[in-house]
């Protein structure tokens, strides 16, 4: 089933975004205006499904034992940076702006570079979905003598009390007042298993009506660079 789910839906779906995307970026001709709207959500409808069965997907590699990292010296500072790059556009749609402290601190651990950015893709866009309009999500990295801690802080109403102890559980979605804010309930299941399997551990501190910050502790590379390295501007 996962083997169809993935080449009949999955392959499909991918060439269906690419060609959305080419057309409402104008490189077959010039898109009206009327069908350039429409081009643009089915766009980005095509790309949230194809997160949905990714997610899927990944679930049941983690599951099976059937997911390999490909573990090689990483800069977290560059992850931080992909991150945001891939999560920025979406952040623009829900009106919330990225934050990087200059002091963020370089740091090389052992990972694989394409799953520790999904963590950090999944903490921020989960961020995003719960800050307001005009908010602002800040990521920082901090080291220490044996670990390097990356935090993702949103301005959102905070956890529910009865929520925190199932938040990692899959499907496991908070709800803010009478609305959901969509996505599979497997964005922080699937941090919680990749972070561990990088050796790290995954938590989380609130506050109601003030926000949330997420941290990620991975186990610094003995190589690890004392420079920071300077990112550019949200």
């Amino acid at each position: 089933f996962f083997s169809n789910v993935s080449h009949e839906l999955r392959t499909p779906l991918t060439v269906i975004r690419g060609a959305l995307g080419l057309a409402a970026g104008g490189v077959v001709g010039e898109v009206p205006e009327g069908l350039g709207e429409l081009l643009h959500i089915a766009h980005a409808n095509s790309e949230r499904l194809l997160r949905i069965v990714n997610d899927i997907l990944d679930i049941h590699r983690l599951e099976s034992g059937a997911l390999d990292l490909e573990l090689e010296p990483t800069d977290v500072l560059a992850v931080v940076q992909r991150a945001v790059e891939l999560t920025r556009p979406f952040a623009a749609d829900y009106g919330v702006t990225f934050r990087v402290p200059e002091g963020a601190e370089s740091a090389l651990v052992m990972a694989d570079f394409e799953r520790l950015v999904q963590v950090l893709f999944n903490l921020a866009s989960n961020a995003v979905k719960y800050s307001p309009k005009g908010g602002r999500v800040d990521i920082d990295v901090v080291r220490s003598t044996a670990i390097v801690r990356i935090t993702v802080t949103d301005t959102g109403p905070g956890i529910p009390d009865e929520f925190r102890d199932r938040i990692f559980q899959k499907f496991a979605q908070a709800a803010t007042g009478n609305m959901r804010r969509g996505g599979t309930g497997l964005g922080l299941s699937i941090v919680k298993s990749l972070v561990e399997l990088h050796g790290g551990r995954v938590g989380f501190d609130t506050i109601r009506g003030a926000g949330t910050t997420f941290y990620v502790d991975l186990p610094l590379h003995e190589a690890a660079p004392k420079a920071a390295a300077a990112l550019p501007a949200p």
